[in-house]
């Protein structure tokens, strides 16, 4: 029980420290607003990182790893283009996934049962996973051509 209370705070409290909000910011912005966010939660990151990657696992306060990970992806301009989530808690990620798609500004439109857009200016996809596979979402920017993008939103 202590598990799942520790593993819906990680994922509640990811809905404030994500939601599109790494987007377009440089790895070590996104670095430090992580460390910052899981420390204030008593919570220890532990990150893994290429040039073009960074991915974050937790630990609690007994050292154990919890499940979930979060890995954002830089384009080679420094900029974050992709935040994913992966786990096995689905109202973690139904949590994720609507605090995501609560915020106004983006106007989101369900294209289909696993695909969100954003109105065309902001240019926002939400992925998430199918059923009887691991819970997973990604936030994307600029995941289909202006053009395409702009066609589906108005289509739905």
């Amino acid at each position: 029980m202590k598990t799942f209370i520790l593993l819906a705070l990680l994922f509640a409290g990811v809905v404030n420290a994500n939601c599109q909000h790494f987007l377009t910011r440089k790895k070590e912005s996104v670095k430090k607003r992580l460390t910052r966010f899981y420390l204030q939660e008593k919570l220890i990151p532990v990150f893994s990182e290429t040039d073009l990657s960074l991915t974050v696992k937790i630990k609690d306060s007994t050292g154990v790893i919890m499940k979930g990970e979060f890995s954002y992806f830089f384009k080679r301009n420094g900029r974050c283009y992709k935040e994913t989530g992966t786990g096995d808690c689905k109202k973690c990620f139904d949590e994720i996934v609507n605090g995501a798609k609560n915020q106004k500004r983006f106007q989101w439109k369900k294209i289909h049962e696993h695909l969100y857009l954003s109105k065309p200016f902001w240019q926002v996809a939400i992925i998430t996973s199918k059923e009887g596979t691991a819970f997973s979402y990604s936030i994307i920017y600029r995941h289909l051509k202006r053009e395409e993008h702009a066609r589906l939103y108005k289509a739905h």
